[in-house]
């Protein structure tokens, strides 16, 4: 879907980190059972082990994440004092239940995260979302909306830095 490297969430507060150029997904005409498959990439780096990230998938319009619908969004993720550009990838796994402008997708992925262990030991794996009740999203499919990669730092202690090098969505049934 995009080429560059989004820019970097420093900030304690919702961040797009969407690679560039973010594409349109146009009009998704799907129909009940069509498969929404996603796939994020990316690294991260603190100095400090007080922060923690949330990483999410986001439909809305680029630059405007803020007001955009949350697809899926990982718990808070601990990062390590001595994450050095340590690598995060997120699959996330959707059917859509419902069509139209009352539409509505059930779907749940995993996050494997290098972020509290390196390089040196197996990255953790964590399931997202965590709760039965957000794994069920209102989508609206007559609107044109774009996929974004969102990341909330819970600090700036450490100067911790997030960014998303890869994503691709893939849309089948």
């Amino acid at each position: 879907m995009a080429f560059s490297d989004g820019p970097a969430a420093t900030a304690a507060a919702l961040t797009e980190i969407s690679p560039v150029p973010v594409r349109n997904l146009g009009a998704v005409s799907p129909v009940p059972g069509t498969c929404l498959r996603i796939n994020a990439s990316g690294n991260i780096t603190s100095a400090s082990a007080t922060p923690t990230v949330v990483i999410g998938f986001y439909l809305g319009a680029q630059g405007s994440i803020g007001s955009a619908a949350v697809l899926a969004a990982t718990p808070a993720l601990p990062i390590s004092a001595s994450a050095a550009s340590w690598p995060w990838i997120m699959d996330w796994e959707g059917e859509v239940r419902a069509i139209g402008q009352a539409g509505s997708v059930l779907g749940q992925g995993q996050c494997a995260w290098g972020g509290n262990s390196g390089l040196a030991a197996a990255m953790s794996v964590f399931p997202f979302p965590v709760t039965a009740a957000a794994r069920t999203v209102a989508v609206n499919f007559i609107t044109t909306v774009q996929l974004l990669i969102g990341a909330t730092l819970s600090s700036t202690t450490g100067s911790p830095s997030i960014t998303c090098n890869h994503v691709s969505m893939e849309i089948s049934g």
